[in-house]
């Protein structure tokens, strides 16, 4: 209780000691702890190198998944009269790029 007194004093706080028990000495998970010893001696099981279908399949599983969910950014696929994208550019500029944004693009000719 010497250790408790002093660490009274020096924090000036009111200090609580809690006893947490060990998992020492008890019987389920000694054998837990063994076996899990035991399994990191054993040799790894052989793994063959995943083909270029698998690949492509895990691959195509990913993408199937991530492309349905929105980037969760605030301008991104925005609509409505705040969805303007502002830049210095002629009236020509402006009317392609409000096409670009809308998928209307039927009228637009681009010639270099």
């Amino acid at each position: 209780m010497d250790i408790f007194n002093k660490l009274k004093t020096l924090c000036n706080y009111c200090v609580h000691l809690q006893w947490v028990p060990s998992h020492v000495n008890l019987k389920y998970n000694d054998i837990a702890d063994s076996l899990a010893k035991e399994g990191t001696i054993m040799p790894r099981a052989n793994v063959e190198p995943l083909t270029y279908l698998e690949l492509y399949s895990r691959r195509k599983v990913l993408v199937s998944i991530f492309w349905r969910h929105l980037p969760d950014h605030s301008w991104y696929r925005s609509e409505g009269p705040s969805a303007t994208i502002h830049f210095k550019g002629d009236r020509k500029d402006q009317t392609a790029l409000a096409r670009l944004s809308s998928c209307h693009l039927k009228t637009i000719r681009i010639s270099w």
